[in-house]
């Protein structure tokens, strides 16, 4: 009986040596060759917020400027031009991926193609989002982090119907 509990024991602290964060994920993969890898700091987006004509505002879309407000820092990893073997290894990273405080909003499998949304919350705010892609094709990871309400981003899909595109 002792040995099959600390056989247990064993197995429960492997697998939570092996999970990771979206942060490590990022970090282990982002000087692939051919990854391309995106920060935007919270510095960059301060400035990026100052004025209604820095560019990244759309008169059109006062919804969308008030998202982009509250979104503090942007990190994106895309490893779709790498070798077949460093997306292999994602697939399993993903697999591992520690998703504990995390809330599911989404989860797609179209023809082996995966994708994920993860948001962590506080009350009725957003304050991490994760979008999580990984195929043979494409494996990206999107992590936005900021103060979104869960009602600005139910006014920004609502108002996706009036975009034409």
């Amino acid at each position: 009986m002792k040995k099959l509990f600390l056989t247990m024991c064993l197995v429960i602290v492997a697998h939570t040596a092996f999970a990771q964060t979206a942060d490590n994920l990022i970090d282990q993969f982002k000087n692939e060759p051919k990854a391309e890898f995106v920060h935007i700091p919270r510095l960059m987006m301060a400035m990026g917020k100052i004025t209604p004509k820095s560019g990244i505002y759309d008169k059109d879309d006062p919804t969308g400027n008030d998202i982009i407000k509250k979104i503090s820092s942007m990190r994106m990893l895309d490893l779709g031009c790498c070798s077949p073997d460093t997306k292999q290894r994602f697939q399993s990273a993903l697999g591992n991926l520690n998703t504990k405080g995390y809330e599911e909003l989404v989860r797609v499998n179209d023809n082996g193609e995966k994708t994920r949304i993860l948001t962590k919350m506080k009350g009725e705010t957003i304050c991490e989002l994760l979008i999580l892609n990984g195929g043979n094709d494409d494996c990206t990871i999107v992590e936005i982090k900021g103060k979104i309400r869960t009602s600005d981003l139910s006014k920004l899909i609502n108002a996706q119907g009036n975009y034409n595109f």
